[in-house]
């Protein structure tokens, strides 16, 4: 009997034979996925972390802190905006649409399939919004409906990292959601309350 507790490879038609036989699909998704949209991962050589203009070395772990951003929001500005910049020139791959896909036909079919995605980068949601048109009439989404807010908070994608399009004051002086900077440029700002 094969160990069900290791990694194993399949091929997407045994794949797909697997999951017609669930009721719940769970599925997450990090850098790794986005990494073949030309977005650079996190932690690796060349990495959004590792690339920065800083005076200090930084541990990874620390730095898209609250208390670093508090002490450097300079430096996580700059950080920010190369992100955006570096996701302007880039856009969804085939693996984003192919999970798209299977999440439509799973909600078409009364399959739970719930999407958890560390990125920040609103890929899965530009996918599925695309995908999406061919279903519209069948699956009501969430970001289809013109009351909900333009970004973030997706019944569709749980992005626990959050999402680069979207911000929030740091003050707490509200809870409302402002979109990210708009137009990219070779010029950043750091935003005020």
């Amino acid at each position: 009997a094969k160990d069900l507790a290791l990694p194993q490879t399949s091929t997407a038609e045994e794949a797909a034979q697997i999951l017609a036989t669930k009721k719940n699909i769970y599925f997450l998704t990090g850098a790794g996925l986005s990494a073949a949209s030309g977005i650079p991962t996190f932690r690796g050589d060349g990495g959004l972390w590792t690339v920065r203009n800083q005076t200090e070395p930084v541990k990874a772990q620390d730095f898209l802190t609250y208390n670093y951003f508090k002490e450097h929001p300079e430096e996580i500005w700059r950080w920010h905006h190369l992100f955006m910049k570096t996701k302007s020139s880039h856009s969804p791959n085939i693996s984003h649409y192919a999970i798209a896909e299977l999440q439509l036909f799973c909600i078409k079919n009364g399959i739970d399939f719930t999407l958890v995605t560390q990125n920040i980068d609103n890929y899965h949601i530009e996918a599925l919004e695309k995908v999406s048109n061919k279903y519209k009439e069948v699956i009501p989404l969430s970001f289809l409906n013109p009351k909900h807010e333009k970004y973030g908070f997706y019944d569709e994608c749980i992005e626990i990292h959050g999402n680069i399009l979207y911000m929030r004051c740091d003050e707490n002086c509200t809870n409302q959601l402002y979109p990210s900077q708009k137009n990219v440029s070779d010029e950043y700002f750091v935003p005020c309350c």
